[in-house]
């Protein structure tokens, strides 16, 4: 009889127990590797879904701004208010990435802090969300107690957890709901990981300031170190060599590989760019041996160990299949000076040899010294969140180069300015409004005309300023401008291709500037041997072989016009003076560093006559035989060279 009594309390216990499954909804979702249970009664299901969908939209627009912002969902004032912090997306500066480096202080978020922000997100816009639960008006809802969210960021997605009672009145039924759970698929803590790993790096090797280094010293559109055999000072304009850089930078950046995710594949297989390396070490103790690089074998190229060896980072990230990609934008804007200048330009040194033999030969030296600014967005991806939808997540760091070397220790921004102080001192306009015309012969004519397109620069002291080109105004060409102010009578240069350059102090507001026409010839060569031992000349001629140089360096007389070419070479033109002019032409025929003859004549006289319709002009230079190679040898080319007088009218230059 017990025993009955007991199977039939088992069998009612049953019962109950599946009529209350019946009469309750069970939502589960997964938190932090827990399956968890929520139980909703049936009838408060429309209004906790409702709820719920909220919760994700609101979720989902918190971590679209974390994205963007690098972690933050509300960008702190600190960084808002300073423009050098960010980088700018738009041109309003309503959308911003900060920056997680800047002036020596660490700036990037825990995942504590995200996960506070995304709190206050939630709770702030959940109930706007609901609208006041307008679609459900069969139901009288009453809020009890405040929103309060507990955010997650777990490996591998974001769980938000909402306690919010509600109490759902119908009738004589009351209804509540307090707990919803939703889980947002997205790795955000890997993509943060994954981020800060990149920034410790690049903190700690400056990967991205020693990339910059070598492309800058690789292109030479960028002067830094160099020299070249000319007598003509090079220049290069400030402005442009940054927009140079900020091109190779727009360029190249995206190609940049972080080690360890997920990277387009190189050419060749891992040992082929191990071999490399091990080639290399050993190339350095073969040169130090006294071994020549003819004399070593080296592996093949596969045509991408640069980017292997010098445009990969890495920076310690964990495996993973994430997307990292680096960019930067002209439109961000760049800090760049360079020293010594002049202004907005850099300018070689000329330097010419002191003896009589060398002193056509120019030395062109250069040495610039860089401070660069610049900010580089980085931004990774995850393709499989969002059901594959995809999750972006981006950071930006400045790249800090001080005085040609990486500086990311307390090197700030504040320190620099974009702008050289020429430029202000260019932008600077006082009231005199300045005239200025520049006239020469054209082609068919032999009466000055006024010209057009002709630079006009001006000189204050150390100052030098573009004014702009002449150009057709009021029936005439000229420059009409306001000039920088500060300056009493400065001096005013015009300058145009095919024309001699002319410089006149301004005095008053009105300067013509009188240009001489140049006429461009092909330079060809002759050589005479000459037999040293026998004092005479050979009958036979030559040209300049392949295995000989000549420099020729011709200087117009009471100017600073002079020009260099070399032969072999691909710009063997000279200019000459339309008209008259006198000269000093130098001329040195050379086999491998060793001079063997030449010709010199310190006053070449070119009268009109000579240069009126040429289109060459024919150098004759000396070539001695045997050439020579002891001391006195040497001795005796250079006494004949220079003393000789009767040779220097009979292998005169001739215009053809």
């Amino acid at each position: 009889m017990q025993k009955a009594q007991v199977t039939v309390f088992i069998i009612i216990g049953l019962v109950l127990m599946v009529s209350v499954g019946f009469v309750i909804y069970f939502a589960q979702k997964r938190v932090a590797g827990v399956e968890e249970v929520l139980f909703v009664p049936p009838e408060a299901k429309p209004v906790h879904d409702f709820v719920t969908n909220c919760i994700d939209i609101t979720a989902r627009d918190a971590l679209q701004l974390l994205g963007a912002q690098a972690g933050f969902i509300s960008i702190p004032p600190i960084i808002a208010k300073t423009p050098l912090s960010y980088i700018p997306l738009d041109r309003s500066g309503s959308f911003k990435t900060p920056l997680w480096y800047y002036e020596g202080e660490d700036r990037v978020p825990s995942l504590q802090d995200m996960e506070r922000e995304m709190n206050e997100f939630v709770a702030d816009r959940l109930k706007g969300c609901t609208r006041e639960f307008g679609p459900f008006a069969q139901f009288t809802i009453a809020e009890q107690g405040n929103v309060s969210v507990q955010t997650t960021i777990a490996e591998d997605d974001v769980h938000v957890r909402v306690t919010w009672l509600l109490l759902l009145t119908k009738g004589q039924t009351t209804t509540a709901i307090r707990e919803y759970v939703v889980r947002e698929p997205v790795r955000l803590k890997k993509l943060w990981e994954t981020a800060k790993a990149i920034m410790d790096a690049e903190n700690r090797g400056s990967f991205f300031e020693n990339l910059t280094i070598d492309w800058m010293s690789a292109n030479p559109e960028i002067p830094m170190n160099g020299f070249e055999f000319s007598c003509k000072t090079r220049r290069w304009k400030i402005p442009e060599v940054k927009k140079e850089l900020q091109t190779i930078l727009a360029i190249n950046l995206p190609y940049v590989r972080v080690k360890n995710t997920q990277v387009p594949p190189f050419l060749a297989k891992p040992s082929a760019y191990r071999d490399l390396a091990k080639a290399r070490e050993r190339m350095l103790k073969n040169f130090e041996a006294g071994q020549t690089l003819e004399q070593q074998k080296l592996p093949p190229d596969p045509g991408d160990a640069y980017e292997f060896f010098k445009m990969t980072i890495d920076a310690g990230a964990p495996v993973s299949d994430l997307i990292a990609g680096f960019t930067y934008q002209p439109e961000w804007g760049m800090s760049l000076s360079a020293q010594p200048n002049d202004g907005q330009r850099l300018s070689s040194n000329t330097g010419r040899g002191t003896s009589n033999l060398l002193r056509f030969f120019c030395i062109n030296q250069w040495h610039f010294t860089y401070d660069v600014i610049y900010p580089v967005r980085v931004v990774l991806r995850d393709d499989s969140a969002f059901t594959n939808a995809g999750f972006l997540f981006s950071f930006g760091f400045p790249v800090l180069i001080d005085n040609n070397a990486e500086d990311r220790v307390n090197f700030g921004i504040q320190k620099f300015q974009d702008v050289p102080a020429t430029k202000e001192f260019c932008g600077e306009f006082g009231n005199q409004l300045a005239d200025i015309r520049a006239t020469g012969t054209v082609v068919g004519s032999a009466f000055a005309t006024e010209l057009e397109g002709a630079n006009i620069t001006y000189k204050c002291f150390t100052e030098l300023c573009d004014l702009g080109k002449t150009r057709a105004d009021g029936g005439v060409y000229r420059l009409r401008t306001y000039l920088p102010k500060g300056c009493v009578n400065p001096l005013i240069t015009a300058s145009k291709d095919g024309y001699l350059s002319a410089t006149k102090p301004l005095v008053g507001d009105k300067v013509k500037l009188d240009l001489k026409r140049l006429t461009k010839v092909n330079t060809s060569v002759v050589v005479h041997p000459y037999y040293l031992p026998e004092k005479r000349f050979l009958s036979q001629l030559q040209k300049v072989t392949g295995l000989q140089n000549l420099f020729v360096h011709v200087v117009l007389k009471n100017s600073t016009f002079e020009q260099i070419v070399a032969l072999p070479g691909n710009e063997t033109a000279l200019e000459f003076l339309t008209g008259k002019g006198e000269y000093g032409i130098d001329a040195i025929l050379s086999v491998g560093g060793e001079q063997i003859g030449g010709y010199r004549n310190e006053r070449l006289k070119i009268s009109a006559e000579d240069i009126a319709g040429a289109k060459e002009v024919v150098v004759h230079v000396v070539e001695f035989r045997p050439h020579p190679r002891t001391d006195n040898e040497k001795i005796d080319m250079t006494n004949f060279l220079f003393a000789n007088k009767e040779y220097v009218e009979e292998l005169k230059p001739e215009f053809r």
